[in-house]
C-alpha cells in the first residue's frame, strides 16, 4: 500500500475514532439554529396531529403504537378479586343449541347468582326486542276468545283448557321469566344492570338510528342519568360543552319495558375505537335528548360501591372527572377514560354460563362479587382490539374499566404530562444543538441513542409506576431530526477531508464498497467472512451455435436483452449479482445482507427467471432471433464473502465449494434435460415453499460423496394435475431403480413417458437401467448416477 494511501487511511480512522471533533464556530451556530428549527417543526406537527391529513395522522398512529408497546412490555396486571365474568361461550352454545339464548336461561342464571350471594349483576346483553312475541299474541287471542264466554256457562273441560292455555303461555313467556327473576333479585338487594345501545355515530346519513321509543321507555331511561356536578349553571355548562362537546347519540335501542321496570340500572355499551382500530378509551358520558347517560361499567361500579344507590354519590364534572363516592375517575377533554387493560382474554375469572346455570360452579365463586354476563363465543361478533389482543371479548373490557375504578389504577394524559413533553422537546433540542457539533459522528450517534433511550425509559417507567402517558414519539423525533439534519450539514459542508478521502479510494474500489468501507474502516482487510449462502448459476444451452449465427453487435444486443430481465428478477428477490461470465450469470443470496430465507429467495428467482424466459424466447423467435434456453443450478452452503484480491485491487465477491457445486448442478441439467436443478441443502431449506421432483443421487467431478439433487418445478401448490401424476410415477420408478429392479423400473419410467413424452429424467434413467443391466454396479453401490461432464 502506498504511503499516501496509508496516510489517508490514518486520517479516516482518526475521524471515526476521535470522541470529540468540534465543528467550526460558524458551524456550531448553524447547528444550534437547525436544532431550534427542528423543535419548532415538531411542535407544529404535534399541534396538527388532530387533523385528518395523512402526514399528521402518521405521527399520531406511531404514538399509539408506542402505547401498545408499553402495555406489552409492562405485561399483565393482577385483576381485582371483586369482578368475575359469566361467559356465553362455545360450551354454553353447544349445550343449549340456541342463540340468542332463551331469556328463561338468563332468569335461571340470575336466580343462581342471587342464591350464591352476588352483590351486583351487569348484563352486557341488550334485551331490545321481546321473545316469542307472535306465539304469545296468538295465545292471548285464543285465551280471550275462550274467556269471552261467561264463566258460569263454561264446562269443566273448557275451564281446564283455559287453564292449560295460561300455563302454556307462562312456559313460553321468556321475557316474563327474566322480569320475574330480576324482580326477585331486587327484593333481595341484588342490583341488576342491563345494557342499552346509544347509537352515537353522529352521522346524519346513517340508516340506523335506533328505534322510536315510547313514553314509558323514555321514563325508564330518564331514571338513570348523571347528576351534574360542575358547572351547575346551565349557561356556563353550555359554553363549556361548545368547546368540549360530548358524544351525541342520534338514537337508542332500549330494553323492553317488561324487563326495564325490574332493572336497577340501564346503561349503554361503548365500543368506539381509536383511529388505528384499538379501543383505548371508555366514553364516560353520552348525551341523548338533552340528558347525560353513563356506560355500563360506571353504572356497575356505582352499584357495587354505593349499595344504597345514593345518586348524590354519582356525578360528573365535564371534561375533568366522574365521581363515585370518594373515587375520582379522571376524564379527558372529551369525557373519556383511558383504559388500563389488565391483560389478554381470560385475565379475569371466567365461568361458562351453562356450568353456572347447572350448578357446576361453586357458589362461593360469586359471593360478594360484581358479575358481568356477556358473550365470548366465536361468531358472536362482540370482540374488540386492545394493546394486548386482537380479539378481546367486549365484556372483558367492561371488567377492566371496573377494575381500574375499584383499584384506582387509572391511566392519565393530562396537562401536566403534556407540559412535561413540551419541555422535553425543547430541552433535548437544545442539548442536541449545543453538544452534537462538539462530538465526532460515532460519539454523536451514541449520545443521540443515549438521549432517546433515557426518554423512552422515563416514559415507560412513569407509565408502569404512576399510570402517566408521556409522549414517546415527539421528543424522540426531535432528537433524531436534530441528529439527522446536523449530521447532514456536517457531512455536506464541514467534512471536506472525508469527501477527499472518499474520492481518493473511489479510484481503486467500487463506490458502493467505498461507502461501506467509510462506515466500517476497522473491518477493511484482505479475505472475507464465512457465511451460509445460496448460489445461483445459469448458462445458455447451445450458446456457441447461437454466437456463430450472429454478428458481434447482434450478439451483444441479444445478451443485453437476455441479461436485463433476469438480473431484475434476481435483484428483486434480494440476490447479489456476483458476475457475468460470457452467457452465464453467477448470483448469490444472503450477500451482503444476511437473510435466513436465502434458499427460498434463490428458488423463487430461478422459477421466475424460467417463466420470464418462456415469454422472452417467444419474443426473440418472433423477431427472427435465436431462443436462449437456459439451465440453472442452485446450491446452498458455506462460502467466503468479502473483499478478495490483492493489495492493489480488491473485489467484493464470493468463493467456495458451494459455488463450484452450483456450476456442476447447472451442467447436470444437460444430461437430465431439465431446466432447474437444486442440491439437497437448498431443497431442505426451502421445501415448504417449492414443488420439486426427486432425481436421486449423482456423482459429480471433484466430490468424493454423491450429491442428492432435485428438479425444481414450480412454487408449492402450483403444479398441474399432469405434473403431479408425472412426479408420482417417476419417483416410483426411482425407488425401483435404487432396488436394482432394472426391468421393472424401465416399465415405470416408460409409463412416465406416456404422461410427458419428452420427459428428460425418465429417458435418462431408462438409459441408466439399460447400462446397469449390461454392467451391474458393485455390491456397495451408493445408488448414484455418474455425470459425464464437469
Amino acid at each position: 500500500m502506498s504511503e499516501e494511501l496509508k496516510k489517508e487511511r490514518g486520517i479516516l480512522h482518526g475521524m471515526l475514532r476521535a470522541p470529540f471533533r468540534p465543528m467550526s464556530r460558524r458551524g456550531q451556530l448553524i447547528a444550534l439554529s437547525i436544532a431550534l428549527c427542528c423543535v419548532a417543526l415538531v411542535l407544529l406537527v404535534w399541534r396538527g396531529e388532530s387533523s385528518k391529513t395523512p402526514f399528521f395522522r402518521f405521527f399520531r398512529l406511531a404514538e399509539l403504537s408506542s402505547l401498545n408497546a408499553r402495555f406489552l412490555a409492562r405485561g399483565p396486571l393482577k385483576p381485582c378479586d371483586d369482578v368475575v365474568i359469566v361467559a356465553l361461550d362455545e360450551t354454553t352454545l353447544e349445550h343449549l343449541e340456541s342463540y340468542p339464548l332463551p331469556r328463561g336461561v338468563y332468569a335461571k342464571l340470575v336466580d343462581r347468582l342471587v342464591e350464591a350471594g352476588a352483590k351486583v349483576i351487569a348484563f352486557d346483553v341488550i334485551f331490545a326486542e321481546p321473545q316469542n312475541k307472535e306465539d304469545l299474541q296468538r295465545l292471548d287471542a285464543l285465551i280471550a276468545e275462550w274467556e269471552a264466554k261467561p264463566e258460569p256457562e263454561r264446562t269443566a273441560e273448557e275451564k281446564k283448557y283455559i287453564a292449560d292455555l295460561k300455563k302454556t303461555r307462562g312456559e313460553i313467556d321468556e321475557d316474563g321469566k327474566l322480569a320475574a327473576a330480576l324482580g326477585r333479585a331486587l327484593n333481595k338487594g341484588v342490583w341488576v344492570t342491563c345494557a342499552i345501545d346509544l347509537v352515537n355515530t353522529g352521522d346524519e346519513t346513517a340508516r340506523f338510528k335506533g328505534r322510536k321509543i315510547t313514553k314509558q321507555e323514555e321514563r325508564f331511561l330518564h331514571n338513570f342519568i348523571y347528576l351534574l356536578k360542575k358547572p351547575k349553571n346551565k349557561e356556563e355548562r353550555e359554553e363549556l360543552l361548545k368547546v368540549y362537546p360530548p358524544v351525541e347519540a342520534v338514537g337508542v335501542l332500549p330494553v323492553i319495558p317488561k324487563i326495564a321496570e325490574k332493572c336497577a340500572g340501564l346503561a349503554y355499551v361503548d365500543f368506539t375505537p381509536d383511529q388505528d382500530g384499538v379501543l383505548r378509551y371508555e366514553t364516560l358520558c353520552t348525551r341523548f335528548n338533552g340528558n347525560y347517560y353513563m356506560p355500563i361499567p360506571i353504572m356497575a361500579a356505582w352499584h357495587f360501591l354505593v349499595p344504597d344507590l345514593d345518586y348524590s354519590k354519582l356525578c360528573i364534572d365535564f371534561s375533568k372527572e366522574v365521581q363515585i363516592a370518594d373515587i375520582h375517575i379522571p376524564a379527558d377533554a372529551r369525557n373519556r377514560m383511558l383504559i388500563n387493560y389488565c391483560g389478554r382474554s381470560g385475565t379475569f375469572p371466567t365461568y361458562p354460563l351453562y356450568d353456572v346455570v347447572t350448578g357446576k360452579v361453586p357458589a362461593e365463586k360469586f359471593k360478594g362479587k360484581l358479575v358481568f354476563i356477556g358473550a365470548t363465543a366465536m361468531g358472536t361478533g362482540d370482540f374488540i382490539v386492545t394493546p394486548f389482543s386482537a380479539r378481546l371479548p367486549g365484556v372483558e373490557k367492561h371488567a377492566s374499566v371496573v377494575d381500574n375504578i375499584l383499584k384506582q389504577r387509572f391511566l392519565t394524559r393530562g396537562l401536566a404530562a403534556a407540559t412535561t413533553d413540551i419541555v422535553a422537546i425543547v430541552v433535548v433540542g437544545l442539548l442536541m444543538g449545543g453538544l452534537l457539533p462538539l462530538l465526532a459522528p460515532v460519539s454523536g450517534l451514541a449520545f443521540t441513542l443515549l438521549l432517546v433511550t433515557g426518554w423512552l425509559g422515563f416514559a415507560h417507567y412513569t407509565f408502569c409506576v404512576y399510570g402517566v402517558w408521556h409522549n414517546m414519539v415527539y421528543p424522540s423525533l426531535t432528537v433524531f431530526l436534530c441528529f439527522g439534519l446536523i449530521t447532514l450539514y456536517r457531512f455536506a459542508v464541514e467534512d471536506k477531508q472525508r469527501r477527499r478521502v472518499k474520492h481518493l479510494f473511489e479510484r481503486y474500489l467500487d463506490p458502493a464498497v467505498v461507502s461501506d468501507m467509510l462506515e466500517k474502516a476497522d473491518h477493511i482487510k484482505l479475505g472475507g467472512d464465512s457465511m451460509a449462502i445460496t448460489v445461483l448459476f445459469s448458462d445458455v444451452a447451445g450458446f456457441t451455435r447461437i454466437s456463430e449465427r450472429l454478428t458481434s453487435a447482434e450478439l451483444i444486443d441479444l445478451l443485453n436483452r437476455y441479461f436485463t430481465p433476469l438480473t431484475d428478477i434476481i435483484l428483486k428477490h434480494g440476490g447479489f449479482m456476483n458476475k457475468y461470465q460470457g452467457d452465464a450469470i453467477v448470483a448469490a443470496f444472503c450477500v451482503p445482507i444476511e437473510s435466513a430465507d436465502h434458499a427460498v429467495r434463490a428458488c423463487s428467482a430461478a422459477i421466475d427467471c424460467q417463466k420470464r424466459l418462456e415469454t422472452l424466447n417467444k419474443e426473440f423467435e418472433a423477431q427472427g432471433l435465436p431462443a436462449m434456453p437456459t439451465r440453472i443450478g442452485l446450491s446452498s452452503g458455506t462460502a467466503t464473502v468479502g473483499n478478495i484480491g490483492s493489495a492493489q485491487r480488491l473485489e467484493y465477491t464470493v468463493i467456495g465449494d458451494s459455488i463450484n457445486l452450483g456450476q456442476r448442478l447447472e451442467a447436470a441439467n444437460k444430461e437430465f434435460r431439465t431446466k432447474i436443478m437444486i442440491g439437497g441443502y437448498t431443497y431442505h431449506a426451502a421445501k415448504e415453499r417449492i414443488a420439486v421432483r426427486d432425481l436421486g443421487l449423482i456423482a459429480v467431478v471433484g466430490r468424493d460423496q454423491p450429491v442428492h439433487v432435485y428438479e425444481l418445478l414450480d412454487y408449492a401448490g402450483q403444479l398441474s394435475e399432469e405434473q403431479e401424476k408425472l412426479v408420482a410415477v417417476f419417483e416410483k420408478g426411482l425407488a425401483l431403480f435404487h432396488e436394482r429392479k432394472w426391468d421393472e423400473a424401465v416399465e415405470v419410467f416408460k409409463e412416465a413417458l406416456t404422461i410427458a413424452q419428452d420427459d428428460g429424467p425418465s429417458k435418462k434413467f431408462i438409459e441408466c437401467c439399460d447400462e446397469f443391466k449390461q454392467n451391474p454396479p458393485p455390491e456397495d453401490w451408493d445408488r448414484s448416477v455418474a455425470m459425464e461432464g464437469k
